[in-house]
């Protein structure tokens, strides 16, 4: 449990949607003020998109199918690792290099510093207008970038081959292509103090999971699987969802208060009675889910590993982002294809299976044989439909602050509702602590209405 609340929320009830981070770190919140909660989770595990996979045939330790690496300044997922005494392990430290297809042939960098450096040079005017309206998403500044993409941005700024070749590889770190990314997300990545290339990066010693499973411990949690959400109702006295269980009608629970911790992508399919406001339900429809395919090769030996270069590279090409899959001992390494690379790297693997793949990979050195594979396509999956979050040019910037705001006595939370964090596992955490709070506040303004 965390920290002695008051029990503000004693005798009220909450449902939370949604089993992933920001859900279970939204339950353990309310009930440590008080609140009876019951989770509800579409699938039949928990994690959302967090799922380490223990596979001893493909590794001795357990595979990352979805997010993986937690970066040396999110205090928030660190603090609970903390508090469950789980184990950080530093990862890949030589960082990410770059491996790009400008000119018809694949060219290796080392390091990102000098493409990013003229990639700051480049959108320069823009990123200090945005700087001094304090990166503010509702400024008309930030209007003004957000109708623009990041593509048609560095083709009006006259940017060289290769930083228009990293701009794409860089739909590895956002799911997104450069014409399909608002070049106002491309604008607040150009005023980070570092390069995407040089972060330190940890992961949890034996497997990501073991945070979501020391969540789902905790007592006076009520956890039902396969339950899938398809209406809301709520009113100013209380909430009923609704939930699938074979009959036309499906199953109605009620409670007190609600947080939904489900994707845009998924929530926006469901039935609100009555309807959420039109600026949320414009923003639901305009945010998209990064395609993602996740993959793991295994080899008999470490045939890419050469002295003085790093073991993982962002990329423009059809296999994605590479990396030495970190915390297992067989020799391995993950892939992750996102944006359009994502239906390549599927394409890839229908054709001609992990081997083909892998012979893309030349640049790295001689390829040696794949003796297995795992992959994970996230836009498949019914309940995540997407990586994560995308904000593209039909995404208005206003609309961002649409996306945390509750209404009524529903709260919202997960990775797309975090303004510093999106897109990371740190940003469901601190969404999760965010609406938790919300519903705490709530309560305490239901204020006893004034004698006649």
């Amino acid at each position: 449990m965390p920290k002695a609340l008051s029990p503000t929320l004693k005798g009220r009830r909450v449902i939370v949607v949604g089993g992933g981070l920001a859900g279970l770190v939204a339950a353990r919140d309310l009930i440590a003020r008080g609140a009876g909660v019951q989770l509800l989770e579409a699938r039949s595990r928990l994690g959302g998109r967090v799922w380490s996979v223990s596979d001893r045939e493909f590794s001795d330790a357990p595979i990352e199918i979805g997010g993986e690496f937690i970066d040396g300044n999110q205090d928030a997922i660190r603090e609970l690792c903390r508090e469950f005494k789980l184990t950080l392990q530093p990862v890949l430290k030589e960082g990410f290099g770059l491996a790009l297809d400008a000119n018809g042939r694949v060219q290796v960098f080392n390091s990102l510093r000098t493409i990013w450096s003229d990639f700051k040079q480049t959108v320069a005017t823009e990123a200090e207008a945005f700087r001094k309206v304090d990166c503010d998403w509702n400024s008309t500044i930030a209007q003004t970038l957000g109708r623009h993409s990041l593509q048609s941005l560095l083709a009006a700024r006259g940017a060289s081959r290769e930083v228009v070749a990293m701009a794409q590889g860089l739909r590895g770190f956002y799911l997104a292509d450069p014409d399909q990314l608002s070049a106002l997300v491309g604008i607040e990545q150009a005023l980070q103090p570092k390069d995407p290339g040089h972060m330190s990066v940890s992961r949890i010693k034996g497997g990501n999971d073991r945070l979501v499973q020391a969540l789902a411990k905790q007592p006076k949690l009520t956890i039902a699987l396969k339950s899938i959400v398809h209406t809301i109702e709520h009113d100013d006295r209380e909430v009923r969802v609704i939930v699938a269980d074979g009959s036309k009608r499906g199953a109605m629970l009620k409670a007190d208060y609600l947080v939904v911790t489900a994707p845009a992508t998924v929530s926006r399919t469901w039935e609100f009675a009555p309807a959420l406001p039109t600026t949320l339900r414009r923003a639901w429809q305009a945010l998209q889910g990064g395609p993602a395919t996740k993959a793991h090769v295994r080899f008999d030996t470490h045939w890419w590993r050469k002295h003085g270069r790093p073991r993982a590279f962002g990329s423009n090409l059809d296999t994605g982002a590479v990396w030495e899959t970190a915390g297992t001992g067989p020799a391995s390494l993950t892939l992750l294809a996102g944006g359009r690379a994502s239906a390549g790297l599927l394409g890839l693997l229908e054709e001609g299976g992990p081997q083909r793949v892998v012979r893309r990979l030349s640049w790295l050195g001689e390829p040696g044989e794949a003796r297995d594979f795992r992959s994970m396509s996230w836009e498949l999956d019914p309940f995540a439909r997407g990586g994560y979050a995308a904000f593209g040019p039909e995404f208005r910037p206003e609309w961002r602050s649409e996306l945390s705001r509750a209404v009524g006595r529903i709260a919202f939370a997960g990775e797309h509702t975090s303004r510093e964090w999106q897109g990371y596992m740190n940003g469901a955490v601190e969404s999760g602590h965010r609406a938790a709070r919300e519903i705490e506040m709530m309560q305490l303004m239901e204020l006893p209405s004034a004698p006649a």
